[in-house]
């Protein structure tokens, strides 16, 4: 693996491929399983 490769991970709600390289580039700063967009719609959802 190259350094300035990025890791991915899949969100648990939209099963969604994104970043999670902590320092670069990560995807999954509120919920270590849920993506930091699901997060967020989940908590307008109530």
């Amino acid at each position: 693996m190259n350094k300035n490769d990025i890791d991915y991970k899949v969100c648990s709600k939209c099963d969604a491929p994104l970043p999670n390289s902590k320092g670069r580039l990560d995807y999954f700063n509120s919920d270590p399983n849920i993506c930091d967009d699901c997060h967020i719609l989940l908590d307008h959802e109530g």
